[in-house]
């Protein structure tokens, strides 16, 4: 059976010499230093840093690459820890190219690379990543190196730069009483224990991703973290330990899984002001306060601290013992036959209710919120409420429209037209009267030719069609709606796919090749597809939208306030809500840098494709029948999308790769 996972390419590594006697000395000698062992690598792996699609961005990260690791101010070095030993403060330190660290002869909280004065290190898209063989854990509560130390009162920013634990080491990235530590765009992937780890430090974060790793984020010994644009998959995404009672967590943006307080010593605050997170729990005597972002788990406090909400979305979780009824109220959405991913909002009492979040109905369109089932009073983002209410969601009938291009949208009976590839098909007019008669136009794609010809009534019998030359074919209409299908065959051989990181032999070349020649992606870089990564809830999105030939969104009104209308996803994601495919993680954002899940992506596909109802059951153990995404998997196994990762499990909490949703797109359109 074909496994849908991608396995790690192996990597090239040169043999590590002496160090230079001193850093002026490693300005010019090609000679890397011991213990450091630099590498020079070709391709891309699974734990690669998952990035938005580039492919409408100038920018690409398959740079040339050079036989220094780093240079400051131009002035080159061979190691990057011989940049680090001569930078002066505040020195901007530039990672030329991807660098292995070996772990050889290091013991616990000892680390391959250390970083003890004020600089910053800009990696510039490349990483570090750990040395084969030389990094060990022992069992699950020893001692083992990590890759990198932060330590020693030091002012650092790490930007734009990949940790990548090869499996082996303990943690990714350890911060001992460093001064203040900033990250901006960095992923830590791979790491046996924590991804992060932070003792004593002021530390800020814009754009953290993890993958993994066992544990995300550990914040112990009165560290105060900021958490902007995080994404953290690990189970125990955060886990807050301020033994001191001085610590303090904020969490701004970003998904997370379990954000949680541990420790019986454990107080300090925790305060989240937006974001995702599947569950928060308070098992300490820390102080814990909700007053925004999204919940789709539980809230609950088993410690000798304390949760308030006074602000927030929750889709499963009881907040109302958490809530001053004097202060806030709860709002119960019903989304009277549709679907909402927020069960309660918490809003402040006597003020605006702010931005509410956007069901969906499969044949309606959704009108507004009101205070009733019918007769009630219209709310509004402006609305305010002394007192806990239920909402209820207002609905339109949609009257229904083909999928052809053109015509006469009059006539009695619908003509709708399937998704093809290697070709286009139009039909004038959209619907037709019985009698009519009904041109289609068939334009096959370069190298392809018209292999068949399809037009089907109502009950499924054939329709008969004419050729009118030129590519024209025409029928009469019957007294039923009609459907048109074509395929296409491949006269001439393809063009050689660009990507060196995609091998012909691989489960997925077919796949990447079909969405190379469609226009549904151009890769990461005009050379690499990076198979591996993580793909992002923007690039699923305008994966499905240019499937689907990259249609105008219908409406400009954007209900997502991190979508911005310069960004290369846009227009997919419009028409994404347009067609009730995805309405945000919460009512105002998208949040599209996320990581997609397998079980997120097969319900976004199968929403992509009417939502079509199963009676087959799947053969998964994990996938449960209460599971949010088990039609939606029912549907992908028996329509031949997805063999799952093996032949009794689908791991739907796994991230979904590039590979896979493109392997996926490219079933479910054949």
């Amino acid at each position: 059976m074909r496994r849908e996972l991608v396995t790690g390419l192996l990597t090239l590594s040169l043999l590590a010499s002496m160090l230079p006697a001193n850093a002026a000395a490693a300005r010019s000698t090609t000679m890397p230093e011991t213990g450091l062992v630099q590498t020079v690598t070709d391709g891309e792996t699974e734990a690669d840093i998952p990035q938005a699609d580039m492919e409408d961005e100038a920018e690409h990260d398959g740079a040339e690459q050079t036989s220094s690791a780093a240079e400051i101010n131009g002035t080159p070095y061979d190691t990057l820890e011989a940049a680090i030993a001569a930078a002066e403060e505040n020195d901007v330190i530039q990672l030329l190219r991807d660098v292995e660290l070996d772990a050889t002869g290091l013991a616990n909280s000892q680390s391959a690379l250390t970083i003890s004065r004020s600089v910053t290190l800009d990696g510039g898209g490349h990483r570090l990543f750990a040395k084969e063989g030389t990094f060990a854990v022992s069992g699950d509560n020893g001692g083992g190196p990590s890759l990198v130390n932060v330590q020693d009162g030091a002012a650092v920013t790490l930007r734009d730069i990949t940790l990548d634990g090869g499996s082996a080491a303990k943690h990714g990235l350890n911060v001992y009483h460093a001064g203040t530590l900033s990250l901006e765009n960095v992923t830590i992937s791979n790491c046996r224990w924590y991804a992060l780890v932070v003792n004593n430090t002021e530390l800020s974060v814009n754009g953290l991703t993890t993958s993994g790793n066992q544990w995300g984020i550990n914040i112990d010994q009165g560290s105060r973290v900021t958490l902007s644009n995080a994404e953290i998959a690990e189970g125990d995404s955060v886990v807050f330990e301020g033994q001191d009672g001085s610590g303090s967590l904020t969490v701004e943006s970003g998904s997370f899984q379990n954000i949680k307080t541990q420790g019986a010593s454990t107080g300090g605050t925790l305060t989240i002001n937006g974001g995702t997170i599947a569950s928060v729990s308070n098992e300490a005597g820390a102080d814990v306060a909700i007053t925004g972002g999204t919940v789709t788990g539980q809230v609950s406090n088993s410690g000798s601290g304390s949760i308030s909400v006074t602000g927030g979305s929750f889709t499963t979780a009881d907040v109302e013992a958490f809530v001053d009824p004097d202060q806030t109220v709860i709002l119960t959405l019903d989304p009277a036959g549709g679907s909402c991913q927020v069960k309660t909002l918490a809003v402040a009492s006597g003020a605006a209710v702010g931005t509410l979040p956007v069901p969906v109905r499969e044949g309606h369109r959704f009108t507004g919120w009101s205070t009733a089932a019918s007769g009630g009073t219209a709310v509004t983002e402006d609305t305010t409420f002394d007192a806990a209410a239920t909402l209820y969601a207002q609905w339109e009938q949609e009257s229904s429209s083909g999928d052809s291009d053109s015509g006469d949208t009059d006539g009695d009976y619908l003509i709708t037209v399937d998704r093809v590839s290697g070709g286009t098909l139009r039909v004038n007019p959209g619907r037709a009267d019985k009698g009519d008669t009904v041109t289609i136009t068939v334009t096959p794609k370069s190298g392809y030719e018209l292999k068949k010809l399809t037009v089907t009534d109502s009950r499924g019998d054939a329709v008969e069609t004419r050729s009118a030359g030129e590519g024209r074919y025409t029928f009469v209409m019957p007294g039923s709606r009609v459907n048109v299908s074509a395929s296409f065959a491949r006269v001439e051989e393809p063009e050689k796919l660009p990507f060196t990181d995609v091998s012909n032999s691989a489960y997925y070349y077919d796949a990447v090749l079909w969405a190379a020649e469609e226009g549904i992606t151009s890769g990461v870089t005009g050379s690499t597809f990076a198979p591996g990564r993580g793909c992002t809830r923007a690039q699923l999105v305008t994966f499905l939208w240019r499937a689907n030939g990259s249609p105008e969104p219908a409406s400009r009104e954007n209900p997502f306030t991190d979508v911005s209308s310069s960004a290369y996803y846009y227009d997919a994601v419009l028409w994404a809500v347009e067609k009730g495919i995805t309405t945000g993680v919460t009512g105002s954002t998208f949040a599209p840098d996320a990581l997609c899940t397998r079980g997120q992506a097969a319900v976004l596909l199968w929403r992509a494709n009417g939502a079509p109802q199963v009676s087959q059951e799947h053969p998964f153990r994990d996938v449960a029948e209460d599971a949010y995404y088990e039609d939606a998997v029912s549907w992908a196994v028996h329509g031949g999308v997805t063999q799952g990762t093996t032949g009794s499990t689908f791991a739907p909490d796994e991230t979904c790769t590039r590979a896979q949703i493109v392997t996926f797109l490219y079933r479910a359109q054949s």
